[in-house]
């Protein structure tokens, strides 16, 4: 009984320290973005290249894109994350939003490539938190109908 007593907490402590890491990580790409947004202005630019990159099992793109900013500059960046939708031809016409602190700092403009990885983050946080709570419900419940554990209970509560 104490095994798989100690085997849950174990389990809960573990799942908690992924739910908070994933909390953590979450909270930073959330308010990366947030402080992006603030400080954003949308433009439309042409993808002048490229760069591919290939993973075990997946081909990601992140294009650099060329566009005039608010001041009517001529400003180049490269997209914040690379994606396997951003296989864009050289020449092709996007929407973007750029940093105005930072105009080499761009995000394609979609709810996804701003907020996206934050918001998955987060929600992935409680996928650990609701394994965890639903180990403890079955490891209360099995010590409740564990017999030896209730004479247990018993002997505590009569000292």
């Amino acid at each position: 009984m104490a095994n798989s007593s100690n085997g849950a907490k174990v389990a809960k402590l573990i799942l908690s320290v992924m739910g908070l890491g994933f909390l953590a990580i979450g909270g930073v790409l959330t308010l990366l973005s947030y402080n992006f947004m603030d400080n954003a202005l949308p433009a439309t630019g042409t993808v002048v290249s490229v760069e591919v990159n290939y993973g075990d099992d997946s081909v990601t793109y992140q294009p650099t894109v060329r566009y005039m900013d608010h001041a009517g500059r001529k400003q180049t960046g490269e997209t914040f994350i690379s994606s396997s939708s951003y296989d864009f031809e050289v020449g092709a016409k996007v929407n973007i939003l750029y940093d105005v602190r930072d105009p080499a700092s761009l995000r394609m403009n979609t709810w996804f490539a701003t907020w996206g990885f934050g918001v998955i983050f987060l929600f992935g946080a409680l996928v650990p938190f609701v394994i965890a709570t639903i180990i403890g419900v079955f490891a209360r419940q099995k010590a409740r109908n564990n017999p030896a554990s209730a004479v247990k209970r018993v002997e505590l509560r009569d000292q």
